[in-house]
């Protein structure tokens, strides 16, 4: 999260030094007009990026979004310190990529071979580890994120054309390890009390994505609560804990299986 919110953080340190004779009311209105600006200029950071068709067919959506919701923030707090600003400077900037209804992703991510040593003292799984060497884990990932505000709009179908899309991306980009995800819904805990969610980490297992596992902190401990009565009722009776896990999913495992479904719709 840090590895994520750093360019944030700096640009806007610099803001509020260049506005900080302004009111908080005309420094937020002046954030959203930057806001816009800068979103005018995307089109020459994406045309530099070699981006699939599929992918760049999605941005006039995700323009209609961004300026929707900047029309109705009101004043709900927009910096660095929440999710949305943060999401929204960072695909102004180029920094995230639009891919669809609720998921972004960095084109630029590590996973750390310290990450899968902790995560093997953690689980004592022999496989993710190996799984991770054979991927070359130490090269780059594109790390996907979701937006909590589409949430609503994520199911499997959509998921499927989701990862279909990455893969595209993924095998443009020779460098690339493949993709990441780091979130409490990928825990193996989650599919038992919350087995609704299971698919989300059953099918990438099922395609030949692994799973590393991380600790929690409070962040993601009130996101694994937030939508949910029957967590935070097991949460408070200490039967359930959320834990953080990462699934990887290699660039081979995902091109194989984004080239299956292709055909597959083909088909139908």
């Amino acid at each position: 999260m840090a590895e994520f919110k750093l360019p944030v953080v700096k640009v806007e340190s610099l803001f509020l030094k260049k506005t900080a004779h302004l009111s908080k009311d005309d420094q937020a209105k002046l954030k959203r007009a930057i806001l816009i600006k800068l979103a005018l200029h995307l089109p020459n950071y994406l045309a530099k990026m070699d981006l699939p068709k599929s992918i760049l067919a999605l941005y006039p959506d995700a323009f209609k979004r961004l300026v929707d919701f900047l029309k109705s923030v009101g004043d709900q707090p927009y910096d660095s310190t929440g999710e949305f600003f943060c999401k929204d400077l960072r695909f102004v900037l180029g920094l995230s990529i639009y891919n669809g209804a609720s998921s972004f992703f960095d084109v630029f991510s590590r996973v750390p071979v310290s990450s899968a040593i902790i995560s093997f003292c953690r689980s004592r799984n022999v496989d993710a580890i190996i799984r991770y060497v054979r991927a070359r884990g130490s090269r780059p990932w594109v790390r996907g994120h979701l937006d909590s505000r589409f949430i609503k709009e994520y199911n499997q179908q959509v998921s499927d054309t989701t990862y279909c899309r990455l893969a595209e991306f993924v095998e443009r980009k020779k460098e690339i390890a493949g993709y990441v995800g780091t979130t409490w819904f990928f825990d193996p805990k989650v599919a038992e009390v919350s087995p609704r969610l299971a698919w989300l980490q059953d099918l990438p297992r099922e395609r030949g994505a692994f799973f590393l596992q991380h600790g929690a902190d409070t962040t993601d401990i009130n996101f694994a609560m937030k939508m949910s009565e029957s967590r935070r009722r097991l949460y408070k009776d200490g039967k359930y804990i959320p834990k953080v896990y990462s699934m990887l999913w290699p660039r081979e495992e995902l091109i194989s299986w984004a080239r299956k479904y292709r055909a597959s719709l083909s088909h139908d």
